[in-house]
């Protein structure tokens, strides 16, 4: 660590390699930037209404496997997923190509976690 004092934490890393094995190095190196860079740019901004006004939260990714969906959860996927695949027929009838949800239930039963693995899934 340098002894900056400076209110970023820096970190130095020191690799070494053997003599025939240096070009691992920048690869090393590409591979860890490019990691970085992913999950920097994976998140969900998730919007929650309070009494106070709206609130704008970062959330990292889920994919859907790590939500658990009762009966219910698994038939609104299936009624979303349907509705993704007839945008065209919304569109051929002069129908507004929209669909609205309401989440309700006691905080930590996954309504977040739904709409985070959704955005993954649907990019």
């Amino acid at each position: 660590r340098s002894s900056s004092s400076s209110s970023r934490d820096s970190s130095k890393l020191v690799v070494s390699a053997f003599k025939w094995n240096k070009h691992l190095i920048p690869a090393l190196v590409n591979q860890a930037i490019n990691f970085t860079n992913k999950s920097r740019t994976r998140s969900c901004i998730i919007t929650r209404l309070t009494t106070s006004g709206p609130r704008r939260i970062m959330a990292p990714p889920r994919k859907m496997d790590t939500v658990i969906l009762g009966p219910q959860g698994l038939e609104l996927l299936d009624d979303i997923r349907t509705f993704f695949k007839r945008r065209n027929w919304y569109l051929k009838n002069d129908l507004p190509y929209q669909r609205v949800y309401l989440l309700h239930g006691p905080p930590g039963n996954g309504k977040s976690s739904f709409l985070q693995a959704l955005a993954i899934m649907f990019k």
